[in-house]
């Protein structure tokens, strides 16, 4: 028994000469009993500079009723803002983030957060920067601070493309991709094509061989050309030779107002003509549905096609059945998932259809909480459905927990009328009715 006390005692002894090896002498300063924060921010600065921050854990252990009245957020906020000033900006980086992971947080510990958001949006890092200032803005009660964060996170949140940055109107009818090539339609400017690696924009207006007018209203990316729905007609540009070709009878002159590919196949909402469709194994345009004249939009779901017009609602077809769902309401946009067909209104909210049994499930108004009844765009993910309006801005809805979240101009909508809406990756593109494009970046926390 005494020799394995004894040998106790000697390992003890071993790990606490390890321990005071471990700790590094005592930085000068702390001999002096007046010693400042500006002090041990010196000395906390020569460590990271040194890439030695293991010295500054090891010192906090070993002297903390010396520096129990030292704020440790500050002393990192005080040499983190001094390596930014001087250009050091990595170095401040790592300084805020010490600032704002230190046990004893306090106010400084946001203020450093505000700065690390500063430097990972300067350094491009979108991700980084709006979880620090989403930590900022839900826990700083410094209301100067709080707004600052706030304007960054906008920043951070949105890029703009309007008239200023080559845009021909402001005014957007349609959006669609192509790599890294934005198409728009616009309502009075034609179609600008918009090379975002490149940073150019090339416009295309009416001409003779040209594009057929310069009012489109919508535009579609299929079989390798673009296709671009005006007031008079419809018409399609090849890239890879640059000649533009007017679709052939009735398409070539009927107004269109959009354009879907589904099932491989590009269809064609006309105002006058009903619904239109090119298979490509045809190549030439047929009519499709023509109950009703004037198509705004259409989806599919488990191999039913959604139809919707201005005045004449909703309808639904099924192999040879066709069953009018919604009547004598002008459904401007639909949007379908495996279980909902949700179609947006013009004045009376939004509508969800089941598609089980083609029932309306639950029509959402102002009542509900919708910003506006006036209805013009819809898309969605895996985890949202969301919802573009005329003066109401836009609105997600969490279809897990049923949750609505709204985006208004205050939040950095280029507009409160939103009439197109296009998800690209972890973008959301906002087309306006003035305005222009505004492009809504959704961080990696709310993926």
């Amino acid at each position: 028994m005494n020799r394995l006390f004894i040998l106790i005692l000697q390992a003890s002894f071993i790990q606490f000469l390890f321990l005071i090896n471990s700790y590094p002498e005592n930085p000068g300063f702390l001999t002096n009993s007046s010693f400042t924060k500006f002090d041990m921010a010196s000395w906390v600065r020569d460590r990271i500079s040194q890439e030695a921050v293991t010295d500054i854990d090891l010192l906090i252990k070993k002297d903390k009723i010396m520096l129990k009245n030292i704020d440790m957020p500050e002393v990192y906020y005080i040499a983190g803002t001094n390596f930014y000033g001087s250009g050091e900006k990595m170095l401040g980086l790592k300084a805020f983030q010490m600032g704002f992971s230190a046990s004893n947080a306090g106010p400084f510990s946001y203020d450093c957060a505000y700065y690390a958001a500063r430097i990972f949006y300067q350094n491009g890092d979108r991700d980084a920067a709006l979880l620090y200032l989403n930590d900022v803005i839900n826990g700083t009660k410094d209301k100067i601070l709080a707004s600052n964060a706030a304007d960054l996170m906008r920043r951070a949140r949105w890029e703009y493309i309007s008239r200023e940055d080559g845009l021909p109107d402001d005014s957007i009818s349609g959006l669609d991709f192509n790599g890294t090539d934005l198409w728009v339609a616009t309502w009075t400017g034609g179609v600008a094509r918009y090379i975002k690696d490149r940073n150019v924009m090339l416009i295309y207006r009416a001409q003779k061989n040209g594009l057929i007018s310069n009012f489109a209203r919508d535009i579609k990316l299929w079989d390798g050309k673009v296709w671009i729905a005006t007031t008079e007609g419809l018409c399609s540009f090849n890239p890879a030779d640059g000649k533009w070709v007017r679709a052939a009878g009735p398409m070539g002159r009927l107004p269109v107002k959009k354009l879907e590919v589904s099932g491989g196949d590009l269809y064609a909402g006309t105002l006058g003509g009903g619904l239109y469709v090119d298979n490509i194994k045809k190549g030439k345009w047929e009519p499709y549905f023509t109950s009703t004249s004037n198509v705004t939009d259409l989806a599919m779901s488990g191999g039913t096609v959604y139809i919707s017009a201005l005045n004449d609602g909703l309808y639904s077809i099924s192999g040879t059945v066709t069953n009018h769902i919604i009547t004598n309401v002008s459904v401007m946009a639909l949007y379908g998932t495996a279980n909902f067909i949700w179609a947006g209104t013009y004045g009376q909210g939004l509508f969800r259809v089941r598609t089980t049994d083609g029932a309306i499930d639950k029509i959402y108004t102002t009542l509900d909480g919708l910003n506006s009844d006036y209805v013009e765009a819809i898309d969605g993910d895996s985890n949202s459905l969301i919802i573009g309006m005329l003066g109401g801005g836009a609105e997600f809805l969490n279809s897990t927990s049923g949750t609505w979240f709204s985006l208004s101009v205050a939040d950095g909508l280029p507009s409160s009328d939103i009439v197109k809406i296009a998800i690209e990756g972890r973008k959301v593109w906002f087309g306006a009715l003035s305005g222009g494009i505004g492009i809504y970046y959704i961080y990696d926390k709310e993926l």
